[in-house]
């Protein structure tokens, strides 16, 4: 249960992190962008800026797993999971609070993505992000849900046998969320 909770944390962790990243590299491809609409407009080689805008484009891919539309002028639009991501701005368009995770929250109590205070964390399915949304919201929640049960199960089976073998802190049957990491052997 508690390796559950730290992977959780880990993923919870991967997001903030990696929203960071996302939200630098798209500052960046907006500043590339508008130097390559100007140096477009003056017929200037843009060559090396769209290399450089190539390289960010590539790290939010990998982080959101975002498109990137090409316009007429030079600029791109960059979308993800349906969902237009702004370029320019003081701060990313990426939101998310840091937080820390308790072994039970559910899934619907988590920090959500949002843009503009739109929550996106649904529609954010690919990229690291997505993964580690998946694994946070879904996945580790199971495997939780899953421990409880059989800390519970194991717990109960020995009681209706007569055999107070597993206990929580408070030496009662261990029941509900939170029960892998509640269950210990009875002090009895």
């Amino acid at each position: 249960g508690t390796a559950v909770s730290v992977a959780r944390q880990s993923a919870q962790d991967g997001i903030v992190a990696d929203a960071d990243a996302a939200n630098a590299a798209l500052r960046s491809i907006g500043t590339l962008s508008d130097q390559i609409i100007a140096a477009q407009a003056r017929g200037d080689s843009i060559a090396g800026l769209e290399d450089a805008r190539d390289g960010q484009v590539q790290i939010v891919g990998n982080l959101t797993g975002a498109q990137f539309l090409r316009q007429s002028n030079g600029d791109v639009l960059a979308v993800a999971g349906g969902v237009l991501l702004p370029l320019r701005g003081g701060s990313g368009p990426l939101v998310i609070q840091v937080a820390t995770l308790l072994p039970n929250t559910p899934p619907s109590a988590v920090p959500r993505v949002t843009v503009g205070g739109v929550d996106i964390t649904g529609s954010l399915t690919k990229g690291r992000i997505g993964a580690n949304l998946a694994l946070r919201d879904k996945v580790l929640p199971g495997v939780q849900a899953g421990l409880d049960g059989l800390a519970q199960g194991l717990a109960s089976g020995f009681a209706g046998a007569g055999l107070a073998l597993f206990t929580d802190p408070t030496g009662a049957v261990p029941s509900g969320p939170g029960s892998a990491q509640a269950i210990r052997v009875s002090d009895a």
